[in-house]
């Protein structure tokens, strides 16, 4: 308690020396090797970021949170392999679907893109799924320049897994349905479609750089989708 006061003080120093201690006297702790992660991804050092983060999976692997992290750092360097094999151990978590869809689209595996994200829409749409304590908490994503942004709602996420959809239909020769579900979400979230339609931008961007021959079929659907 005392390293996360410093660490929302902005005092990361002191907050490391905190978390470090009780590694250190209580190695079995996941949650100081949790903090430690978070420091060291937001520092930049991906691979004491990893470390930790591993450590606090092995302790307490059903924890998702902990697992998720590891799972986006490894996405964050590209390491798209490992990123899947975390996601695809947290179990009946949208998000973490959604984030393997993005993974997978790194690899320029449509088929699979369009299944994950099928999955976290059944996933959201059912209330005894979307209800759980470990699915109520904000979303976060990293859009342009690294900044953050966070959908917070059900509806909202609804609405952004529907966007993410739609582009991944465009992209599967269904654009029938991309417009449906895209015109589904703007009707369903406009006060908040400038921040989800900036995740979504970013993730087609990111895919085009990753997957060259998908490029052409990204600049349709930002064309027709995303340009007004």
């Amino acid at each position: 308690m005392d390293g996360d006061r410093h660490y929302f003080r902005g005092e990361k120093g002191l907050a490391v020396g905190r978390y470090r201690k009780v590694a250190t006297q209580y190695p079995m702790w996941a949650l100081a090797h949790f903090r430690l992660g978070v420091i060291s991804d937001q520092s930049g050092d991906v691979q004491a970021a990893l470390a930790h983060y591993q450590n606090a999976v092995d302790i307490a692997p059903d924890t998702d949170i902990y697992r998720s992290n590891l799972a986006y750092v490894y996405f964050k360097q590209a390491d798209y392999d490992h990123a899947i094999a975390e996601y695809r151990k947290i179990p009946q978590s949208p998000l973490a679907a959604l984030e393997w869809a993005k993974a997978a689209l790194m690899q320029g595996d449509v088929n699979t893109v369009l299944e994950e994200q099928k999955v976290a829409l059944n996933w959201l749409e059912d209330d005894q799924v979307a209800t759980l304590q470990k699915n109520q908490g904000t979303w976060y994503f990293e859009v342009d320049n690294h900044e953050g942004v966070r959908v917070f709602t059900r509806s909202e996420k609804l609405c952004y897994t529907k966007l993410a959809l739609s582009a991944t239909l465009f992209l599967s020769g269904h654009p029938v349905k991309a417009q449906d579900y895209f015109q589904s979400a703007k009707i369903a979230c406009p006060a908040v479609n400038r921040v989800l339609l900036s995740i979504l931008e970013t993730d087609l961007v990111r895919a085009k750089e990753a997957q060259p021959q998908l490029a052409d079929r990204i600049e349709d659907y930002r064309r027709q989708f995303l340009s007004n």
